[in-house]
C-alpha cells in the first residue's frame, strides 16, 4: 500500500486513491488465486506456487486486509503444498495463517482458527510429527464443535485427519472410531462420493493393519460402491 494508504488505516472516512489501492491490490490476489487453481488442476504445481506466493505477497502489503479471506488463502496454500508432499513449507504457510490471525485479534474460539489449525495438523502429519498433530488436531475439533458444532463436513475432514494420526501411531481402535465417525458425518452432509469414498478406503487399510480381512474387504467394496455413485472416470 501506498504510504498514504497505511496513514489512513484510521479514521474513516479512507481517501478515494487509498481505497482503489486497496481494492486493486485484493483483485490481484484473487487474479493469481485463480491462475493457482487452474495450473493446480492440470499438475503444474511449480506454477501454481509461484502465483500464489505472488498473490500473498500482494495482499501482504494490504494495511487493512480482509482478514478472514487473507488467513483462507494461507489455508488453502499450505493445503496445495500438502497435497505435492512439501510438508515444511505447508507448516510454514499455516503458522503464517495462524501468526495473521493472533495480529489481528481474530477470536481464539473462531473457525477461521480451526481451520488453520487443521492445516498445521496436517502438515505436521506429513512431518511425522505425530503427537503434536494429534493435540492440535484436537485443539481444531474443540473450536470447531464450539464454534459450529458436531455436524458438518469440516468436522467430518477433521475427524478423517485425527484417524489418520492415530493409525500411524498404531492405535487402530481409537483411529477405527475417528475414521467411522468421519463417514458417518460425510454421508449426512452429502460430501462428494470421492471424499466418502476416500474416507471407507482409509477404514479398509486400518481393519488391514488391524488383521481383519473380512472387514476390510466389506470397508473396500463400499468404497467402490460409493465410487461408482461419483462420475468419476474409470481410470
Amino acid at each position: 500500500a501506498s504510504p498514504e494508504c497505511a496513514q489512513k488505516r484510521r479514521p474513516f472516512p479512507r481517501t478515494v486513491p487509498c481505497l482503489r489501492s486497496g481494492i486493486g491490490m485484493l483483485q490481484r490476489a484473487r487474479d493469481d488465486a485463480l491462475v493457482y487453481r487452474k495450473n493446480s488442476s492440470a499438475g503444474d504445481h511449480k506454477q501454481a506456487d509461484a502465483h500464489w506466493i505472488q498473490a500473498l505477497a500482494v495482499v501482504a502489503t494490504m494495511s487493512d486486509p480482509p482478514v478472514d479471506r487473507v488467513i483462507g488463502m494461507h489455508q488453502t496454500y499450505g493445503n496445495m503444498l500438502f497435497r505435492i508432499a512439501d510438508y515444511s513449507r505447508a507448516s510454514k504457510a499455516a503458522d503464517a495463517g495462524l501468526a495473521l490471525a493472533d495480529r489481528h485479534g481474530v477470536a481464539v474460539q473462531s473457525p477461521v482458527r480451526a481451520n488453520m489449525l487443521f492445516a498445521r495438523a496436517q502438515a505436521l502429519y506429513g512431518l511425522n510429527e505425530l503427537p503434536t498433530a494429534e493435540s492440535i488436531a484436537r485443539q481444531a475439533i474443540r473450536i470447531q464443535l464450539q464454534g459450529v458444532g458436531p455436524d458438518g463436513a469440516q468436522m467430518g475432514e477433521l475427524f478423517s485427519l485425527l484417524g489418520a494420526i492415530l493409525q500411524s501411531q498404531h492405535r487402530f481402535r481409537e483411529a477405527l472410531e475417528a475414521h467411522t465417525h468421519s463417514a458417518r458425518l460425510a454421508k449426512a452432509v452429502g460430501t462428494r462420493p470421492l471424499d466418502e469414498a476416500l474416507t471407507w478406503s482409509n477404514i479398509g487399510y486400518l481393519y488391514t493393519d488391524y488383521g481383519d480381512y473380512p472387514k476390510a474387504l466389506g470397508a473396500f467394496e463400499h468404497s467402490q460402491a460409493v465410487l461408482a455413485t461419483s462420475d468419476l472416470a474409470a481410470d
